[in-house]
């Protein structure tokens, strides 16, 4: 796998915590571009597994494209 920004490839994979109590919560992501009338609608729940670039320290994840798709 290499880095969607920069192409190195020494990519780092790992979860993102809450600092205070280490606790997993549930991250979404919502397009900023959505309609109005789409806002109870647009939350697209990310998997917790990211990777990071220890190159250049970009940090990415993957959603569900149908789900995007839909918006």
């Amino acid at each position: 796998m290499a880095c969607p920004q920069c192409n190195g490839e020494v990519i780092v994979e790992g979860k993102i915590y809450n600092q205070i109590d280490y606790f997993n919560p549930p991250a979404y992501f919502r397009p900023t571009n959505a309609p109005f009338y789409t806002i109870l609608n647009t939350n697209i729940r990310l998997e917790n597994s990211f990777s990071a670039c220890s190159l250049c320290g970009f940090l990415w994840s993957k959603i569900d494209i149908k789900t995007l798709e839909q918006l």
